[in-house]
């Protein structure tokens, strides 16, 4: 008995699948196994919502119109349309509410991102528009305005023996930012134009804190979000005002403040002027920064349960392959041999001599 069965190229096998990939049915799978992953994600992000002892306050937005985190204390007075303030930063602490890994304690501490300085600030409507010079936690001097926009000082923080020097001059609606460490050598940071900026702003001393954000890995490659509330504060002196209106100092808090029970029995955000203190929570930036909220991720959230779906709809579809055949149609057929003959082959390409 002779039998021959050519060789089937690379190229013919992935021609072959791909012309089954291209079925109607296939086609509408993976739209479907698409839209699972959308949906699933969908469904988990609407369970995630937070409540409002009172009605929930509607969320604020920046000067383009997008959704803005803006919770911070403020000690602040007026200015006209020229103008500067120059502050020193003496020291910079905080408080970190039961971090990793125990979660058991209340520790002090800075996040990266807390936030100490000075601010013009287009009243203390939470989504007015703004430019702030600060030192933070972890990422030095910065230079950020309208929520959006970011620009790098020096790095590191102020420590006792070396402190920080803070100045942010106005001009119609540009504002500059210089920093120093002597307060005699300055350098600039960035000047940046805040379009519509009305002729009398709101200049002064901030303080704020994000959220700490930590991932909890999960099995299945999840994860789960924890975020603890923050506090920083900045000590300031050497406090010089150009152009301000006469008057004493207003501390205001944008947005909402002492909410929780360390601030009610500890440690009230808001200023201190006998000692140029100012501690607050919250932050400004883009809508997402201080929560830990990550919408992208969120929605990926259904990934794990729609793959599920795929592979079932797969591995149907790949049954289904072996029982139809092959993916241009040709037909199995049995050799003139029998049932019983040792050569039963399909009749294209193969070809099967019995004897």
């Amino acid at each position: 008995m002779t039998s021959t069965t050519p060789t089937t190229s690379t190229t013919e096998r992935l021609r072959r699948e791909w012309t089954g990939f291209r079925r109607v049915d296939r086609l509408v799978a993976m739209a479907v196994a698409a839209l699972a992953v959308v949906a699933l994600g969908l469904l988990q992000a609407y369970g995630n919502h937070a409540s409002c002892d009172d009605p929930c306050p509607a969320e604020p937005t920046g000067p383009d119109g997008s959704l803005v985190n803006d919770r911070f204390s403020f000690l602040n007075r007026e200015m006209g349309p020229e103008g500067s303030i120059t502050v020193r930063l003496t020291s910079m602490t905080g408080t970190i509410t039961y971090p990793p890994p125990h979660h058991d304690r209340i520790v002090p501490g800075l996040v990266p991102w807390a936030k100490a300085g000075i601010i013009v600030k287009d009243g203390v409507r939470p989504g007015s528009s703004y430019a702030a010079l600060m030192v933070t936690g972890g990422h030095g001097v910065r230079m950020q305005y309208d929520y959006r926009h970011d620009i790098a000082g020096s790095g590191g923080g102020v420590a006792e023996g070396a402190p920080r020097w803070l100045r942010l001059t106005r001009s119609g609606d540009t504002v500059t930012g210089h920093e120093s460490a002597d307060g005699t050598t300055w350098t600039e940071v960035g000047a940046v134009r805040l379009p519509g900026l009305p002729g009398t702003v709101r200049v002064g001393l901030f303080a704020a804190s994000p959220g700490d954000l930590t991932l909890r890995r999960t099995g299945l490659g999840g994860a789960t979000e924890q975020v603890r509330w923050t506090q920083a504060g900045g000590t300031f002196d050497r406090i010089a005002l150009r152009g301000a209106a006469a008057g004493g100092w207003s501390d205001d808090g944008v947005g909402e403040r002492n909410r929780t029970d360390w601030e009610k029995d500890h440690l009230a955000s808001g200023a201190v002027e006998k000692n140029g203190a100012i501690t607050g929570a919250g932050d400004i930036g883009p809508k997402g920064a201080e929560d830990g909220a990550r919408p992208v991720e969120s929605t990926l959230g259904g990934l794990i349960p729609a793959l599920l779906v795929v592979l079932v709809v797969s591995a149907r579809f790949a049954v289904a392959g072996h029982r139809t055949g092959p993916a241009d149609g040709t037909p199995l057929t049995r050799s003139r041999g029998g049932p019983g003959s040792p050569c039963c082959a399909r009749t294209r390409p193969h070809s099967c001599t019995s004897r």
